[in-house]
């Protein structure tokens, strides 16, 4: 007895369909079979022909067409017949199903020695029968795709392919009518944009190296540094034009580049756009926002390692992006996609990336740098860190690396020890300090910023006339008032809370010198509370509300988890070793814990201060410990009499 496979290539082709991330990414195949199959030129044309119909998109290459062998594998499932296999970027013959989703799959052809163009043409291919036949026919002159072709002069072509894909399938087709974005995917998700770019100090030594063929070391027995020259003809357009050509906007930051090769559209797009290196020293003193930096960590000589992976990594300041990227999408600025969405650490194979792993990143920067850089580093949208390997496996639909566990260990380890060295790089460990006090002056701003805020609101509320919703927490009806020798004995806190708890319970009962009016341990520093008279020597300059933070326990080597400059005084249980104490967990900015020359208060809670300097002024915050309040329990006690 034998069993008969059974076979339903139209649910692979569904799934393949379904799992895309973006429509966009039915260019990105096109382009990667064109160069495959020596390609020089690529034209690309979208339209609607009806507004309810569905975008449309017609890929024509000069590359070396299709046999019927070839075709074959275009309309089947899982097979490759690629002449150039050991450099071919598709290999399964998965990408050119997302043309199948479409109302028409039409493809015109040619090969080297064929007397004519060829056609076939299929209606919802997705549907097509596993064993179906596709009839292929000559191209007639009176054809309207023979038309198309003509009117491009591509007829008289010895060989290369046109595919009509109508009206796409994907519920975000409409993304194919829009030109910057167009433009912006296929700089940085194609075969366009090769990463390789990233290794020189410009974009113009780039194209000077790939136009005088000086590509030593670029890992071209991998994937070739041959540009492809892309036009664009895009929804409504009459003409064809060049990739920028119609949106120069988008190459403004390369002047020198754009004009050394305005003869050469194909090798000018080439390659992915980075920043040309600008060491700057702003950004400390203007902050994050100003920051012109655009540093090359990786060259031509470094970038890749014995064992097949490479590593193409740049760093860059806000404003440098901003100026380069017109594209995207920031504060006030309507683009096309945010910072965050683009930069960080991606997976690449052919140097196009495949997916982002940012906690890859996150996880080497905390392994090289013991002091927490990657805490303190807070996002990595500065970053623009590539790794390539050819052997990474990236899943059907592109969008994740099927083999990326057994690559992780390895791949972490190569990313840590990298780092570790480049931190001893004079400009690149500036570059860090910078971005780290930028962070720091701007986490510290929004904090002081919330805390005004919120002392504001009180102080709102304090000038009220009348106030709905006081409390007095000394008279309360229907509860019997204790006796002035009736103790309320509890457990010494153990914590910041407990502590809190007491300091609640004494202010009811005593008039302490901070009286808490709000309380939000939630929001920036925890509390505000109002300054008694007696109190207000506590600080220079004098305030009638001032912003509190209570700690368990103060001592030198630990931090308070916020900016001194949002404290107004610290409220602990008790103050441990004096010394140098820190801000926040990996701040810059210290303070000296130390005793104060002489207490204001009496009882004195205040025996401890934090110094620190700000603007190049010395300030200090009082410290007002609470246990001093209390007998100690070894102490003998007297009798009343």
């Amino acid at each position: 007895m034998k069993v008969k496979r059974i076979h339903d290539h139209r649910n692979l082709v569904r799934e393949l369909r379904e799992n895309k991330v973006d429509a966009l990414e039915i260019v990105r195949e096109a382009l990667s079979n064109a160069k495959d199959h020596g390609a020089r030129r690529v034209w690309i044309r979208t339209w609607r022909q009806s507004t309810p119909e569905k975008p449309s998109i017609l890929f024509i290459d000069d590359g070396e067409g299709m046999n019927d062998e070839r075709l074959g594998a275009f309309w089947g499932v899982g097979a490759s017949r690629k002449a150039t296999a050991n450099q071919a970027i598709g290999y399964k013959g998965h990408g050119t199903k997302l043309f199948f989703a479409s109302e028409r799959l039409t493809v015109v052809t040619r090969c080297k020695g064929e007397p004519a163009w060829r056609i076939c043409s299929v209606p919802r291919p997705s549907e097509l029968e596993a064993d179906a036949e596709i009839p292929v026919h000559p191209l007639e002159q009176t054809d309207p795709k023979s038309k198309e072709l003509g009117e491009l002069g591509l007829l008289k072509l010895e060989s290369g392919t046109a595919i009509w894909v109508e009206q796409v399938l994907f519920g975000d087709a409409e993304m194919l009518l829009r030109r910057r974005r167009l433009e912006s995917y296929i700089d940085w998700f194609t075969v366009i944009g090769d990463l390789r770019s990233g290794l020189f100090e410009t974009r113009l030594s780039f194209h000077e190296a790939v136009a005088q063929g000086h590509v030593e070391g670029l890992g071209t027995q991998e994937v070739s540094l041959r540009p492809l020259r892309v036009d664009l003809r895009v929804n409504g357009e009459t003409s064809y034009s060049h990739l920028y050509e119609r949106d120069k906007e988008l190459l403004a930051a390369w002047g020198k580049d754009v004009q050394q090769f305005a003869q050469r559209p194909e090798l000018r797009v080439f390659g992915h756009r980075f920043a040309d290196v600008n060491e700057s020293s702003g950004a400390n003193k203007r902050g994050a926002r100003d920051d012109l930096t655009a540093l090359r960590l990786t060259t031509p000589n470094n970038w890749m390692l014995e064992d097949g992976y490479g590593i193409i990594a740049r760093v860059e300041g806000n404003r440098r992006q901003r100026e380069v990227y017109i594209e995207a999408r920031w504060q006030n600025h309507q683009g096309l996609y945010g910072f965050e969405e683009r930069f960080g650490l991606w997976l690449c194979r052919d140097y196009i990336p495949v997916v982002r792993k940012n906690e890859l990143l996150e996880k080497a920067l905390m392994q090289a740098s013991p002091d927490g850089l990657g805490y303190d580093l807070g996002n990595l949208r500065n970053w623009q860190v590539f790794v390539n390997h050819q052997r990474f496996l990236p899943t059907a639909n592109r969008g994740d690396i099927s083999n990326f566990a057994e690559h992780e260990p390895k791949l972490l380890m190569h990313l840590s020890e990298w780092l570790r060295e480049k931190l001893k790089e004079e400009s690149f460990g500036d570059w860090i300090d910078r971005l780290r006090s930028a962070r720091h002056a701007g986490l510290r701003d929004r904090e002081v910023q919330q805390m005004d805020r919120r002392r504001e609101d009180v102080r709102s509320w304090l000038d009220k006339p009348k106030k709905g919703d006081v409390l007095d927490p000394s008279d309360v009806a229907g509860l019997t008032a204790l006796d002035p020798d009736e103790s309320i004995p509890m457990k010494a806190p153990r914590s910041e809370q407990e502590l809190f708890y007491l300091y609640g319970l004494l202010s009811g009962r005593y008039r302490m010198p901070l009286h808490v009016l709000e309380y939000n341990a939630r929001l920036g520093v925890d509390a505000i509370a109002s300054v008694a008279h007696d109190a207000q020597r506590l600080f220079v300059p004098k305030t009638a509300l001032a912003r509190v933070e209570f700690k368990f326990e103060v001592s030198a080597g630990n931090s308070l988890d916020h900016f001194f400059k949002a404290i107004d005084a610290v409220v602990c249980w008790k103050v441990g070793k004096p010394g140098k104490l820190f801000e926040q967990t990996a701040g810059e900015t210290t303070g000296l814990l130390q005793k104060r020359k002489q207490p204001v208060l009496a009882p004195a809670l205040d025996t401890y201060e934090i110094e620190y300097e700000d603007d190049d002024k010395k300030r200090v915050i009082p410290v007002l410990e609470v246990s001093a309040l209390f007998v100690p329990v070894w102490a003998p006690r007297v009798k009343k009499r």
